[in-house]
């Protein structure tokens, strides 16, 4: 009978979704009839909405996902207020209080008059260690200057957090995103005195860093080995599928590349965060396979 019921919303999700995601699919079915009953499946999206699926990324400013939705015109305002409310209700507490955090200390940044106060507290680097300011490793992960730095960390952590939340739970989560964000924050730091000691710069021990990335890089690490069969789409090129665990090398070799150019030039990115996160995100999945009764059963299912 379960089976059966399974084998139905299969069928009724891939007439919904204007674009099939057969891997996906085969994942389910081959997972086998017991899924239904973890309770992190349906936090996967996979909801009577498929269409509208966002599964994303944020990968320092360049935002990754999938977007079926068909275009239609903009809902009335009172439409638009009641579907917010009701994705607020889907979302959990951690995700919330994450959010509320982020979008206040992203306002500071829009007063002029904070600037100073701003830069001094809430970003991070080696000379902000060096001058005993070590807060700035926890203050600087909640802190996005950029309007797009903001909206795409945001939408990756919407996007990958829930499952999350619901395999670790909510405190476990929170303790992973915060220790991430800070192991990812010192992880710059020793990259710019590395850097330091090559260049002799005095630049590079004050540029400023701040952002979600290495966090957001934490989740999807450990999301990516959850499901490395998933297909993701870069949101501004559609046309571009990769399998989730196709990711993490590519992001790798990525962000090792940038870190050696930080040695004969200067990058925008936090690439030394991000493999911070990534790392962090690694040793997580470790933990889980070991610990976690949902990702051992999902692992060996």
């Amino acid at each position: 009978m379960r089976l059966r019921v399974l084998n139905a919303c299969l069928e009724r999700m891939a007439k919904l979704a204007t674009t099939p995601v057969k891997g996906l699919s085969r994942r389910v079915r081959d997972r086998g009839i017991e899924m239904v009953n973890h309770s992190f499946l349906p936090r996967l999206q996979l909801s009577n909405r498929l269409s509208k699926l966002l599964i994303g990324g944020s990968c320092g400013g360049v935002g990754m996902g999938v977007l079926m939705a068909t275009p239609t015109l903009p809902p009335p305002f009172g439409t638009q207020l009641d579907s917010f409310h009701k994705w607020v209700q889907k979302q959990s507490p951690a995700v919330l209080q994450i959010i509320t955090i982020n979008t206040g200390v992203f306002l500071l940044w829009r007063v002029p008059a904070l600037q100073t106060m701003m830069y001094r507290n809430f970003t991070c680097s080696f000379a902000s260690l060096a001058s005993g300011r070590l807060y700035t490793t926890v203050t600087s992960v909640f802190s996005h200057q950029g309007f797009f730095h903001f909206a795409f960390n945001m939408y990756a952590l919407t996007s990958f957090a829930p499952v999350l939340v619901d395999v670790m739970g909510h405190n476990l989560f929170l303790q992973f995103y915060i220790g991430s964000g800070i192991l990812s924050s010192f992880a710059s730091c020793l990259l710019q005195g590395v850097q330091y000691s090559v260049r002799r710069s005095s630049h590079i021990l004050s540029r400023p860093g701040l952002g979600a990335s290495g966090a957001v890089f934490a989740m999807l690490a450990v999301w990516a080995k959850l499901f490395p069969e998933l297909r993701l789409h870069i949101i501004f090129a559609p046309f571009i599928s990769f399998k989730a665990g196709d990711l993490l090398p590519a992001l790798v070799t990525f962000d090792v590349a940038g870190c050696l150019y930080g040695f004969i030039g200067n990058s925008p990115l936090g690439h030394g965060a991000h493999l911070g996160g990534l790392a962090c995100g690694y040793w997580m999945f470790d933990y889980l396979s070991k610990h976690n009764k949902k990702v051992i059963w999902w692992n060996r299912a």
